[in-house]
C-alpha cells in the first residue's frame, strides 16, 4: 500500500501548487476557491481524522514556509479549522450526506476566512461581505462538483435512512 501513500502525497502537493501558483494569483478579487480546504474537508469526511491529521499538519508547515505570516500561524489555523470540522462531523453532521458536506464547507470557510484576517491583522475594505460570500459560494460549488463525482463513483454517500438494502 506504499503506492497509496505516494499517490496521496502527490495529490496533496499538486493541490497546494494549484492553490498557491494559480488560484491565489487570479485577477478577480472575490471568486477565489480554497482548493485545500475543500479537498481536506472531503478527505476528512471520507477517511476520518486519524488519516487526515498528519496531512493537515504537513500542509500547515508547508504553507508556513511560504507565507509572510508569523511562523506556525498557518499550521495552528489549519489544525483549528480541521479540528472544528471534525468536531462538527462527529457531533452534528454524522452522516455523509450532501447537507453534511455543505454545512462543513460553509462553516469552515467562514472560520478560515476570519482566521486569516486575524493572522494578517488586515481587515478588508467596505465590501468584506462580498469577498466572504464569494468564497463561500465558490467553495460550495467546488464541493458540489467533488461530491457528485464521488457519489457517481461510489454510491455509499447516501444517509443511512435512504439506503434500500440495509
Amino acid at each position: 500500500m506504499w503506492w497509496l501513500g505516494l499517490f496521496n502525497i502527490v495529490w496533496l502537493f499538486l493541490t497546494v501548487i494549484i492553490q498557491l501558483a494559480w488560484v491565489d494569483q487570479l485577477a478577480i478579487s472575490w471568486l477565489k476557491p480554497n482548493f485545500l480546504l475543500v479537498v481536506l474537508i472531503v478527505w476528512l469526511v471520507l477517511r476520518g481524522w486519524p488519516r487526515v491529521n498528519f496531512w493537515i499538519l504537513g500542509v500547515g508547515i508547508f504553507l508556513d514556509c511560504l507565507a509572510v505570516y508569523p511562523f506556525g500561524s498557518q499550521t495552528v489555523l489549519w489544525l483549528l479549522t480541521m479540528g472544528l470540522a471534525n468536531l462538527l462531523l462527529i457531533n452534528f453532521f454524522t452522516n455523509k450526506s450532501f447537507y453534511a458536506f455543505s454545512g462543513l464547507i460553509v462553516i469552515t470557510t467562514i472560520f478560515q476566512w476570519f482566521g486569516l484576517i486575524i493572522i494578517s491583522r488586515n481587515w478588508p475594505g467596505s465590501n468584506w461581505w462580498l469577498e466572504l460570500g464569494g468564497q463561500i459560494l465558490i467553495n460550495w460549488l467546488l464541493m458540489l462538483i467533488l461530491y457528485y463525482v464521488i457519489y457517481w463513483l461510489d454510491r455509499r454517500l447516501n444517509p443511512l435512512f435512504l439506503w434500500k438494502n440495509r
